[in-house]
């Protein structure tokens, strides 16, 4: 026969079997734990029975500690720039708080994150919408730098896409009705003249829809409901806006950073040439017209 040694740490427990012949033993090796730990950490080890409150105080005090530490690994991540590697860690952040069943979890560690975020002077992701799925898959949560989806998130950039398809259609058919045939009939016999004037209209909705977003290495594919193409769709064409404005800005931030062109006045067929290839980069879109107009100054020497 055996006894046992529980220890416990917030959901945590373990058994350490003790010979019955060293119970008497027992409360000298909890109190030596105790001790230990104490002096490892600063914080004093309950040894006696532990009531509901302490128990579910306990549970809080490590949730917030270890929501602690993921929210550190999440501001070096920010410091460093890595935005793909923000995105998945702080969605694995909610979906992990979640998964703890602590009361107001989710909320504390979103207002955790978002207080790192302003500390640091990063983006602060705001919701754009939610694509609902038509079967069990997960919906799907854009906000404006990324996309979540169940347990995985993705950024958006300057190469993401999304669209909605719609195929099929409504078909109407009709059957005869007997019951008009009947009340229209004059003589026996000629009820199927009415009851195909008056026949009934049935619809039958065919139509699938599908909300598609991606970039160059992800991809989210859903079926989502005919009646939600609508809202779908104009969360689609907000996700591209966001990838368009963003290669804009990668495309003005190449040129401001591009070496100023300082041709020789004299070369007056290098000048003409240079300022041909601003006017066609103002007509393909790649620039605006006040940076033309600036850049042919610079050129011009005014």
């Amino acid at each position: 026969m055996t006894t046992g040694i529980r220890i416990r740490e917030g959901r945590k427990a373990m058994l350490i079997g003790v010979p019955s012949k060293l119970t008497a033993q027992s409360p000298l090796v909890v109190e030596r734990l105790a001790r230990e730990f104490e002096t490892a950490t600063g914080r004093t080890l309950s040894t006696g029975k532990v009531t509901r409150a302490e128990k579910t105080a306990a549970v809080e005090d490590v949730f917030r500690r270890a929501l602690s530490r993921k929210v550190e690994a999440i501001g070096t991540v920010i410091e460093s720039g890595d935005h793909s590697a923000e995105v998945a860690m702080s969605h694995a952040l909610l979906v992990w708080s979640k998964a703890q069943k602590i009361k107001g979890g989710v909320e504390l560690a979103t207002s955790q994150l978002d207080k790192l975020r302003r500390s640091l002077g990063a983006h602060v992701p705001t919701v754009v919408g939610i694509v609902v799925s038509a079967n069990f898959s997960p919906n799907l949560t854009v906000f404006d730098d990324r996309v979540h989806r169940g347990a995985e998130a993705r950024p958006i950039d300057a190469f993401t896409q999304a669209q909605v398809f719609l195929d099929g259609q409504v078909q109407v058919t009709s059957r005869p009705s007997m019951t008009a045939g009947l009340i229209g009939s004059v003589l026996p016999g000629t009820a199927l003249l009415p009851a195909l004037a008056f026949g009934k209209k049935e619809k039958t909705d065919t139509r699938q829809a599908e909300f598609h977003v991606g970039s160059r290495d992800w991809t989210f594919s859903m079926n989502i409901p005919v009646q939600s193409v609508g809202s779908a769709r104009s969360i689609a064409q907000r996700i591209n806006a966001i990838a368009d404005g963003m290669e804009r800005d990668a495309r003005s931030s190449q040129i401001s950073s591009s070496p100023p062109v300082t041709p020789s006045l004299t070369d007056d067929a290098d000048l003409t040439s240079q300022i041909e290839r601003i006017v066609a980069l103002e007509r393909s879109g790649a620039i605006t017209a006040e940076q033309a107009t600036a850049m042919k100054a610079r050129i011009i020497g005014l």
